[in-house]
C-alpha cells in the first residue's frame, strides 16, 4: 500500500493511503447509495462539510497563530482561516497555475466574503491576513516614490544634461474603490495580479455602474473565469489585460447579504464565485485581561512575502505545477462522486449553480494549499507536484466553504428574515412570546439591554417582516 504522508513536524506526521481516502465513497461506487435518485435524502439532502475550518490541514505554525489570535485577540478561528487561503493565494497570483490534462489550467484566485455581526472582530481577522500584502503594497509604494521623485529631478534638468532615467510605475500589490478602468490599468503596472480589499463589501456591490451602466458585473465575471478583460475609455485608447489576476475579499454584515444577490446577481453566477465564511454563534470576544505577543505572526509573514518574491513576467509565464496522479484521481473522484450527485439533485438551479462551482473553487484551494506548506517550509526549491495529501486537504476545506454557501443560501432565499436579524435582535425575538403586548416586550427587551425606543424601532420598522400588529398595542411574531 503506498502511503503519503502531510509536511508537519515530525511528532505529527499523518499516514493517509488511498484505500482510506476512497472509503466514504465506497458504498456509492457499489451501487449502495443511488446517487441519482432525487429521493434519496441521505443522497442529496445537503452536502458533507465541517461547521467550523478544518485548521489541521494548515501548516502547523499556521494553526498556531489562529489559535494564539483567538485566545488573546478575540480573532475568531474561521475568519482569520479562511482568510490565510485566501492571501496565500492572493500573494501567488499569476506567479504559478494548475496545470492538468483532465482539469486544465487555474490559478488562486479568489473571491471571498467574511460575514458577521457588528463586533464579532472581522476586522481584526482581516488586518491580521491581509498584513502582509498591505505592508509590500506600502514598500513598494515607498520605492516609487523614490524613483519618481529621481526622475522629476532628472527631467528638470536640460535636456542634454539628463540622465535618461525611466519614468517609474507604481507595482501596486492592493487596490480598493476603484474602477474597471483603474483596475486594468494597475494589472498593466503589476502584472503578478492585484488584490482589492474592502473592509464593508457592500460599498463595493452598490458601487457597481456608478459610473456606467452595464458592464461592470461582467467584468468580475470575466476576472473570475481568467478570461481577458478589456475597457473602453472616452476620448483614449482601449485597455486590454490577457491574463487578469484579481481577488476579491471583505466584509458584509448578515442584514445585508441580500444586497448581493440582487440585480440578478444570484442568477448569472456572480454568486456562485464568492467563497463565504458566516460562522454560527460568534459573539463580541472577550478581552484577555494578560494578553500575549501572537505566535509565530512573524513566520506567517515570512511565508507570505516567499509567495510575493516568487517572480513573474508576461515573456517567461507562470510556473506550471501539476498533479501527482493519484492526487489527480482524488479529484476527479471528488467531482464525480461527490460533487456531481448535489448538483445533478439540487433542489433549484440556483443551488446546483454553487455547488457546481466546487470543481472550480476546490482546485484553487489545493493549488494555494500546496503553495501555502511550501511557504512555511525551509526549503528553497518548490515542488511542482501537489501530493494527493494536499488535495484530501482542499476537499476539507471546500466541504467546509460549500457548507457556508448553503447557510447564505438559505437566508437569501428560504425567506427566513431571522437569519440575517443582528445577533441580539435574533435573541430578543427568541426570548418574546409568541403574542405579546408592546408594554411586555418592552420590558423583555430592557432585560435583554435593549432601550425602549431602540425595541419600539425594532417592532415597527426593522422588524416588519417578523412581527404582525395584530390591533393596537398587539403583536404576533411571525416565524
Amino acid at each position: 500500500m503506498q502511503e503519503y504522508t502531510k509536511n508537519l513536524p515530525e511528532k505529527q506526521v499523518i499516514s493517509i493511503s488511498i484505500s482510506d481516502i476512497r472509503a466514504p465513497f465506497a458504498e456509492l461506487e457499489r451501487g449502495a447509495i443511488d446517487a441519482s435518485n432525487p429521493h434519496n435524502k441521505q443522497a442529496t439532502r445537503r452536502p458533507r462539510g465541517s461547521h467550523s475550518f478544518p485548521l489541521d490541514t494548515l501548516p502547523e505554525k499556521a494553526k498556531e497563530l489562529i489559535l494564539s489570535a483567538k485566545k488573546d485577540k478575540g480573532v475568531p478561528s474561521d475568519f482569520l482561516a479562511s482568510l490565510m487561503v485566501f492571501a496565500a493565494g492572493s500573494a501567488t497570483g499569476n506567479s504559478c497555475v494548475i496545470d492538468s490534462l483532465s482539469i486544465g489550467t487555474r490559478k488562486a484566485v479568489f473571491y471571498m466574503v467574511i460575514v458577521g455581526d457588528p463586533n464579532t472582530n472581522k476586522t481584526g481577522a482581516f488586518k491580521l491576513a491581509m498584513s502582509p500584502l498591505r505592508k509590500r503594497d506600502k514598500s513598494n509604494y515607498d520605492l516609487y516614490k523614490t524613483q519618481k521623485e529621481a526622475f522629476d529631478e532628472d527631467q528638470a534638468k536640460p535636456k542634454k544634461e539628463r540622465d535618461g532615467v525611466h519614468p517609474p510605475t507604481f507595482k501596486r500589490v492592493v487596490i480598493s474603490d476603484i474602477t474597471p478602468e483603474a483596475t486594468c490599468s494597475s494589472l498593466n503596472d503589476s502584472p503578478r495580479g492585484v488584490v482589492l480589499c474592502r473592509d464593508e463589501l457592500a460599498g463595493f456591490i452598490k458601487d457597481f455602474n456608478r459610473y456606467h451602466q452595464g458592464g461592470e458585473q461582467e467584468f468580475w465575471l470575466s476576472n473570475w473565469s481568467n478570461e481577458y478583460l478589456a475597457v473602453d475609455r472616452k476620448g483614449g485608447e482601449p485597455i486590454r489585460v490577457d491574463n487578469p489576476f484579481i481577488s476579491i475579499t471583505g466584509t458584509i454584515q448578515p442584514r445585508v447579504i441580500g444586497e448581493m444577490a440582487k440585480d440578478g446577481r444570484s442568477a448569472n453566477g456572480f454568486m456562485d464565485r464568492f467563497l463565504f465564511c458566516w460562522p454560527n454563534g460568534l459573539k463580541k470576544p472577550i478581552r484577555s485581561k494578560h494578553p500575549e505577543p501572537l505566535r509565530y505572526k512573524d513566520d506567517y509573514d515570512r511565508a507570505i512575502n516567499k509567495l510575493l518574491d516568487l517572480e513573474y513576467c508576461r515573456d517567461s509565464g507562470s510556473t506550471s505545477i501539476g498533479l501527482d496522479e493519484d492526487a489527480r484521481l482524488r479529484m476527479i473522484e471528488f467531482f464525480n462522486a461527490d460533487n456531481k450527485p448535489l448538483c445533478d439533485n439540487a433542489e433549484s438551479e440556483l443551488l446546483g449553480g454553487i455547488y457546481g462551482k466546487f470543481d472550480e473553487h476546490t482546485i484553487r484551494i489545493a493549488l494555494a494549499l500546496h503553495l501555502l506548506h511550501w511557504a512555511y517550509s525551509g526549503e528553497r526549491d518548490m515542488n511542482v507536484s501537489i501530493s494527493v495529501a494536499t488535495v484530501q486537504n482542499a476537499i476539507m476545506i471546500a466541504e467546509y466553504f460549500r457548507s457556508q454557501s448553503l447557510r447564505v443560501y438559505r437566508a437569501i432565499h428560504d425567506a427566513d428574515p431571522i437569519e440575517i436579524l443582528p445577533r441580539n435582535k435574533r435573541e430578543l425575538y427568541d426570548a418574546l412570546p409568541n403574542e405579546f403586548e408592546t408594554n411586555d416586550g418592552v420590558a423583555i427587551a430592557k432585560s435583554q439591554g435593549m432601550a425602549e425606543r431602540s425595541f419600539k424601532r425594532f417592532l415597527t420598522k426593522e422588524g416588519r417582516a417578523v412581527f404582525e400588529k395584530v390591533k393596537h398595542g398587539r403583536y404576533v411574531k411571525r416565524y
